[in-house]
């Protein structure tokens, strides 16, 4: 990834956009679409092999396949988001009355952690203020595209969840 897409990819709070379920340029369609063209086939390769009678052990493999397409489908064609830098401004992110993309856009900068007043008292939401000022802290010793290496592969709300990752 470009360091542009990698910015783009990891929200002004430090959550990653990039493992979002919603993210439409993220690693969960990516990686959806990369398995279900590898997948393909599974289902009629299974049907030839277990022929015209296939048992009910058989059968129910052949439904949960079935089900695993339709979620591959589903991961890599749903997402509709695209990232807090281009839906921001108060509210226009993943979590609703968020100030943090509009923020960082007067300071002029792309990080919480990058602006001189960081941190600051401004109300942000308590279900991410821990991972905003870890974040944060993180960005300002070594720069984003660590803090994106560090944690492309984890959820984008993991965090938030266990920040003993960190």
């Amino acid at each position: 990834m470009t360091k542009e897409e990698k910015l783009y990819a990891t929200a002004p709070c430090g959550l990653m956009c990039y493992g979002c379920f919603g993210y439409k340029k993220g690693g969960i369609p990516y990686h959806a679409s990369k398995l279900h063209n590898l997948y393909r086939g599974w289902y009629s390769g299974h049907v030839y092999g277990y022929g015209e009678n296939p048992t009910p052990e058989q059968r129910e493999k052949l439904k949960k396949i079935e089900i695993l397409n339709e979620m591959l489908i589903q991961l890599k064609t749903q997402p509709n988001c695209d990232g807090c830098r281009i839906n921001g401004g108060e509210g226009g992110g993943c979590i609703p009355g968020c100030i943090v993309p509009k923020c960082v856009k007067e300071h002029g900068v792309d990080f919480c952690g990058e602006c001189p007043e960081f941190p600051c008292a401004r109300e942000i939401p308590e279900n991410i203020r821990g991972q905003w000022f870890r974040a944060g802290e993180f960005i300002r010793e070594n720069g984003y595209e660590a803090w994106f290496e560090k944690n492309k592969d984890v959820a984008h709300y993991e965090h938030i969840v266990d920040p003993a990752l960190e």
